[in-house]
């Protein structure tokens, strides 16, 4: 049985994704990162790499790039709605692994 807890566990995410959504066309950006500390950005993946995520987001009317440990992420939202799950772990050995879902 859903408790409030979880329901509003379910609408979080949902609620970022749907104001993105809105704001899609006022703003360049279109994936959105969410971070394993539980905050989100909204901005343009350039790369995915073994152990860094590099993006762009605008701060003001500057567009800054910025490079991310994919420990510190949680998934990505891509612009047409592929989400990108990370598993939370990095490392020479290939860990890191990218888990796809629709």
């Amino acid at each position: 049985m859903a408790t409030p807890a979880n329901i509003s566990g379910l609408l979080r995410p949902l609620f970022l994704i749907s104001i993105a959504f809105l704001l899609g066309p006022t703003v360049y950006a279109h994936d959105i990162l969410f971070y394993a500390n539980g905050s989100s950005i909204v901005g343009t993946v350039e790369e995915i790499g073994i152990d860094q995520v590099h993006y762009r987001t605008t701060s003001g009317a500057s567009e800054v790039k910025i490079t991310v440990e994919k420990r510190d992420l949680s998934r990505i939202v891509l612009e047409g709605g592929q989400v990108l799950e990370f598993n939370g772990t990095t490392g020479r050995s290939g860990s890191g692994a990218i888990t796809r879902s629709s």
